[in-house]
């Protein structure tokens, strides 16, 4: 089969192969402009290819109807590669999640299971671990009364929320409730598994966790919530790990005939997590098994397929909820919940909680302010938060100049490594400063930055080699090794000891730093810079981020508001912002976009 066309990509030619061999008859040059759209889509992660989105078909003919002839299209369950649903194209696999995980989590979030604790009890607890409620309502508190009364719960906000802090006190409560239950309770001990998508984001949240249980701990708290406290998992796994993953089959030895043994499931970073392992999820959820979803809705979009937690959250703009989960929610907290009572409301906005008040952020600061312009796309208000300058947002135009701040805090690095000083204090000054960039290759790509860096460290008089780590230098983990309790993204740093150089990391829930030889860990790479990708879920005292300039049509698809956003909330004191005027605009200008039918799904009830 030929045409005219330039190659095609390899699933367009295989989906043109299916053409040819499958009954059916179909204009091939007419489909192959079409399928040419639909894989750079899957390629950009798109879940599907809405074909009022796709060229004009030829000669006035409907694309639906050339892909019945062509034999591609076929029923979710059947033999077909493709599957056309709501005049959306998808391949058949991406279809089948979708629908899966759609039907999953309307079918959990419409129906009420109350524990039968006593509201006063419940009150009682509530006060104990969030103190007496005010006169505006504590969402961290509502948030997980929520959890007592539904199956889900998806926990949202944005960076210094106190997520972590909510849903440590809510699986206190939960665990308190659970034993409490009149009907029983859970068999044993409650079960609770903690989950994040990567190695990285499992270690924060177990130390995260940790922070939050020894903080409560201090606290006088009532014995049946102490008792609850201490049934929280000092662990966390990998979603991969929690399901089983065997890679030689590429699936998951937990599922539906063998359904995870759990209680409640916490799954943070919900915003990492791709279409197919969240449908792998929840299909491998017992039917009485709660979930938590913790993340923040308007961080970068999975690596993989889809945007799952931006579909959960894309229904509503303001807090909703039913009059009967209001009335419950009423009785169990002693709030009135009658501003945010609609009578009618999708069965998944009874399951929303959105944090909105940060702990790390003054609301009122340039930071703050430049965060929310950016996330909204209120570009004129963007521009002139930058125009003012302030002490903790600054701006040049001129992206080179990303340089200096970072060689002044590896200088300091490296020189505070040469004096001795404690790792602990080495580790704390890591982590007071980040350069984040949104590209691994080219001069302000990770790559080119990192060889910058090292150059002018070696100018600065620092033993820099050629090649290989040295003393003082940062370097970030490329390969998960649970065995070492190392994972892709670990931030360490060389120290010279008696047998040799080795990799100082933070220690697990905040304890004493873990060294690891250098000869024994996986890969990795000097850290100068880092991906704003890689550093969702992280934060620095004060960050650099450079948005380098002619990236091209691909590399400019990468800016948009949701890339920013990410990027300016890591720092915990001062962003310094580096990019020419027309880089910063594209992010301004441009929404993320993940095309998807998830979202639709959910909120219009039609699985």
């Amino acid at each position: 089969m030929e045409t005219s066309r330039s190659p095609l990509g390899p699933l367009s030619s295989a989906l043109l192969r299916w053409c040819a061999y499958a009954p059916g008859t179909g204009d091939y040059a007419a489909l192959a402009a079409l399928l040419e759209v639909f894989e750079a889509g899957v390629a950009a992660q798109h879940s599907c290819l809405p074909l009022e989105q796709a060229p004009p078909a030829p000669q006035g003919l409907a694309w639906a109807d050339l892909l019945q002839n062509s034999a591609l299209l076929g029923p979710e369950l059947g033999p077909a590669p493709l599957v056309l649903w709501e005049n959306a194209l998808y391949l058949a696999k991406d279809a089948r999640y979708e629908s899966a995980l759609a039907e999953a989590l309307l079918s959990r979030a419409a129906q009420p299971a109350p524990l039968a604790v006593a509201p006063a009890q419940v009150r009682g607890w509530l006060e104990a671990l969030f103190g007496a409620p005010g006169e505006a309502i504590d969402w961290q508190r509502l948030g997980a009364a929520m959890l007592l009364e539904r199956r889900l719960l998806v926990l949202t906000g944005g960076p210094g929320t106190g997520k972590t802090s909510t849903v440590t006190r809510a699986l206190t409560l939960l665990a308190a409730a659970l034993a409490a239950n009149e009907d029983g309770g859970a068999p044993g001990p409650v079960r609770m598994a903690l989950a994040a998508p990567t190695g990285k984001a499992a270690a924060r949240l177990a130390q995260a966790v940790a922070g939050a249980k020894a903080a409560l701990s201090a606290t006088t708290l009532p014995p049946a919530l102490a008792a609850a406290l201490a049934a929280i998992p000092d662990e966390a796994v990998t979603l991969h790990r929690l399901l089983g993953y065997q890679p030689y089959g590429n699936r998951f030895a937990r599922g539906a005939e063998a359904p995870l043994m759990a209680d409640v499931v916490l799954v943070d970073e919900a915003s990492m997590v791709d279409l197919r392992l969240m449908a792998k999820l929840f299909e491998a959820l017992a039917p009485e098994t709660r979930v938590i979803l913790l993340g923040d809705k308007d961080q970068l979009a999975s690596v993989e397929t889809g945007q799952v937690l931006g579909d959960l959250t894309a229904g509503v703009g303001k807090p909703a909820l039913s009059s009967a989960r209001c009335r419950a929610l009423e009785a169990l907290t002693g709030d009135d919940l009658r501003p945010f009572e609609q009578a009618t409301v999708p069965p998944l906005a009874d399951c929303l909680c959105h944090l909105q008040l940060s702990y790390r952020f003054d609301p009122t600061g340039a930071v703050a302010r430049f965060a929310t312009a950016v996330n909204e796309g209120r570009r004129d208000e963007a521009w002139a938060v930058l125009a003012r300058g302030d002490e903790a947002l600054g701006y040049a135009q001129n992206p080179e100049a990303v340089l200096g701040d970072a060689l002044d805090a590896y200088l300091t690095l490296w020189r505070r490594e040469e004096e001795g000083a404690e790792e602990g204090a080495l580790l704390t000054q890591l982590g007071a400063f980040a350069l984040l960039t949104p590209t691994r290759k080219g001069p302000l790509g990770v790559s080119g930055l990192n060889a910058q860096i090292a150059a002018g460290l070696r100018k600065a008089g620092a033993p820099v080699p050629a090649e290989g780590p040295f003393p003082g230098m940062p370097l970030m983990v490329l390969r998960n090794d649970p065995s070492l309790g190392v994972f892709n993204g670990d931030l360490g740093i060389v120290r010279a000891t008696e047998t040799g150089l080795v990799a100082v990391f933070p220690g697990a829930g905040g304890g004493a730093p873990k060294r690891v030889p250098l000869d024994r860990l996986p890969a990795y790479e000097p850290a100068y810079a880092c991906t704003i990708h890689k550093s969702q879920g992280s934060e620095f005292g004060k960050v650099s981020v450079v948005l380098p300039s002619g990236l091209g049509d691909s590399g400019q698809q990468l800016l948009n508001r949701a890339l920013l956003y990410t990027a300016v909330t890591r720092a915990q004191t001062r962003v310094r912002l580096f990019a020419e005027p027309a880089a910063v605009e594209c992010c301004l200008a441009q929404a993320p976009l993940r095309r998807s039918g998830l979202a639709r799904r959910l909120w219009s009830g039609a699985p």
